[in-house]
């Protein structure tokens, strides 16, 4: 069975491409080629706020799937996906207090509490993932606001329906109470747990009671964040770096050289 040229709508965008299924052979093939351009991001995750206010992020995906499988069953062919998934964010915006909450800036998100939330314009967010054994791996996962770059690593595995990413905050601005450490959402699809990551944050609360014994004024110097202050990178740079990182198993989160 084949359907070639196909043309869909979904959250006021298009998805065209082609999927296949072949059931000639003893384990059934599955292909697919699919293109998805104009589909709004808040429609299609149906977020819900109170008090009317905006959804936390909104925006247009465009992207491009390649991807085949086989089974026996929808969740055999989900479990064996071998391909490639990219998608981009257009004309995107992003709620502040969630960025700064993510980065765990308690300064900030409470300045942003007080003032009320408002929505950062998002300047580049591509999401690049490699499917092999039903398991979507991070190639690129980068987010980047005039606030902060949101940095994502990890894997999907559709075969046992289980998520294990972690989540990093370059901040760009300056902080005087910050408790920047990674954030990891692991678990079931359905019941996702979310963790941080205590090394980094031992350091620092570590360093703070250290100078608390100097002077208490100086305990608060280790949760300084002064930021990264990397405005002028493009889109295409941020997509370097973290295929770098990626490359050299490094985080696409640790400061460049000379920063």
């Amino acid at each position: 069975m084949r359907l070639d040229d196909l043309v869909a709508t979904t959250a006021d965008g298009s998805l065209r491409g082609n999927v296949a299924l072949d059931g000639t052979r003893d384990v059934a093939l599955w292909n697919a080629d699919l293109r998805w351009s104009g589909v709004k991001l808040e429609q299609w995750l149906k977020q819900e706020r109170s008090d009317g206010k905006p959804p936390f992020v909104s925006g247009k995906l465009v992207g491009h799937a390649k991807l085949e499988g086989r089974g026996r069953s929808t969740a055999q062919i989900l479990g064996s996906l071998d391909g490639t998934v990219a998608t981009t964010l257009r004309q995107g915006r992003i709620s502040h207090l969630a960025i700064e909450a993510a980065g765990l800036d308690i300064a900030q998100a409470l300045g942003v509490l007080v003032k009320g939330d408002q929505l950062l314009p998002v300047s580049c967010a591509l999401a690049d993932l490699q499917a092999d054994k039903g398991v979507l791996k991070t190639r690129t996962f980068v987010v980047d606001t005039p606030d902060s770059t949101v940095w994502a690593e990890g894997s999907v595995s559709m075969k046992d329906e289980q998520l294990d990413l972690k989540a990093t905050v370059s901040p760009k601005d300056f902080s005087p109470l910050a408790l920047r450490t990674p954030i990891h959402v692991r678990g079931q699809f359905n019941a996702p747990s979310i963790s941080i990551e205590k090394a980094p944050l031992a350091r620092r609360v570590a360093g703070a009671a250290l100078l608390a014994l100097v002077n208490p004024i100086a305990a608060v110097l280790p949760l300084f964040d002064r930021g990264e202050n990397d405005e002028g990178d493009s889109c295409n740079e941020l997509v370097a770096r973290a295929r770098e990182a990626a490359r050299t198993g490094t985080s696409p989160a640790e400061p460049k050289k000379g920063k």
